[in-house]
């Protein structure tokens, strides 16, 4: 008997505005299994899935079976839904994808496909009876099918402008789709943000009697940095938190930060937390390889994630040569993130890594408009590393830096390469 395809179930695509009391539908079909579970809810633009894994890691160090459910995968599907750390096998996927399908006709409602592989985590979170599940939320999250759950606490991170063309031009806009997560009297952890977003959340919270839990309310010293990994203190009302965490950017302060307050709302021990955020590791972002020469890949996709990550590159790695492999997908302010971008990159190789992608010859345009050195342009994301590491050995004796950016599928794609 085959298995069912669920990889194509999952690649069901709709502009039709989306329903959650259909997918509501389905999931009382399914016998609701986000009732068998706790839940946390993460919505955002930047950080979410970093803050969910941070959150899930300290979940697992206190002994808690954890599910935790992310988006996109780097490389494989089943690196969306992980339980206790590791992604849940194939097997498992199709059985209840399948489950999924068969409520799914009975309900007369055609799911996308995003909403069928959520009501198919929250089936598996069931099955293997988790005790918690951590839930990213996809685009925006006032429609987004996890906002199905009645989750005990939500956490809102950096919002920035993104996916515009769905959720609105402005961050007012932007961030009340986000803040569509808010449920009454629930506890709400929230980044640091633009005072125009932050004025929204907090409009939301008041409208919903729901406690706001701030970031921005500690204090954050960092205290040592390399390029594997920093040391930092996080102050707060309760007392100073001394924390490692392998992952690189001053950003991943405030998101292991956020997963800390979010722990002490659930009642985590502190012995756990401190572990939590030591063993948590988040590939593809920021993630550096020690290699010849050093390789950094960061999924970063809107003008945002490349402020970071330029900032990073300037502390974690001052005064390297950088050869920059991007890609970009056609519907992200290309423009913006390369200005952002260029200024810190030697030479720029340009590739498409799928049909969403811009193409290569656009990078290189604006890319030379902004004042690269030098270009090339791949046809292929293999092509494209061996185009880095000739130039790398052509022109520098010293240590050059091979920086990967402008899409998380991009980072999949060489990631897979290296690993």
């Amino acid at each position: 008997m085959s298995r069912f395809d669920f990889a194509e179930y999952f690649r069901n695509r709709s502009q039709r505005q989306r329903d959650l009391n259909e997918f509501r539908s389905v999931l009382k079909l399914l016998g609701d299994p986000q009732d068998t579970f706790r839940s946390v809810h993460i919505a955002g633009t930047n950080g979410k899935g970093s803050t969910s894994a941070y959150l899930a890691s300290i979940l697992c160090e206190a002994g808690i079976h954890t599910g935790l459910y992310t988006s996109p995968a780097l490389v494989h599907i089943s690196e969306r839904i992980c339980i206790d750390g590791e992604p849940v096998p194939d097997h498992l996927i199709a059985e209840q994808a399948e489950r999924v399908s068969e409520a799914e006709k009975l309900s007369g409602y055609e799911l996308v496909g995003f909403d069928r592989m959520t009501a198919t985590a929250l089936c598996i979170f069931e099955q293997c009876g988790v005790e918690y599940a951590v839930l990213e939320a996809g685009l925006g999250g006032r429609l987004d099918a996890t906002n199905a759950v009645e989750a005990e606490l939500a956490m809102i991170t950096s919002i920035s402008r993104d996916h515009t063309q769905v959720l609105g031009n402005s961050y007012e806009q932007i961030a009340a789709e986000k803040c569509g997560i808010i449920k009454p009297h629930q506890t709400v952890v929230v980044h640091p943000q633009r005072p125009e977003a932050m004025d929204v959340i907090e409009e939301f919270c008041e409208e919903e009697n729901a406690r706001m839990v701030c970031v921005s309310d500690c204090g954050i010293q960092p205290v040592s940095r390399s390029p594997y990994g920093q040391c930092f203190d996080l102050y707060t009302e309760e007392g100073c938190y001394s924390l490692h965490t392998c992952m690189l950017g001053e950003h991943q302060l405030e998101n292991a930060s956020a997963a800390v307050l979010a722990a002490r709302e659930l009642g985590i021990d502190n012995n756990a937390i401190l572990r939590g955020i030591d063993a948590m590791s988040w590939p593809g972002r920021m993630e550096y390889f020690d290699w010849d020469p050093d390789i950094l890949i960061d999924g970063a996709h809107n003008p945002q994630g490349m402020r970071v990550l330029v900032k990073g590159i300037e502390d974690f790695f001052p005064q390297r040569h950088v050869v920059a492999i991007v890609g970009i997908m056609r519907d992200k302010d290309y423009e913006t993130m390369l200005k952002r971008l260029v200024p810190r990159v030697d030479h720029l190789i340009a590739v498409a890594v799928n049909e969403r992608s811009l193409r290569p010859e656009e990078i290189v345009f604006e890319a030379e408009r902004f004042g690269v050195a030098s270009t090339h342009i791949a046809d292929t994301v293999g092509h494209a590393y061996e185009a880095a590491l000739r130039y790398c050995i052509e022109n520098y004796e010293d240590q050059p830096l091979i920086v990967v950016a402008g899409s998380l599928y991009l980072a999949g794609a060489l990631r897979e390469l290296l690993v």
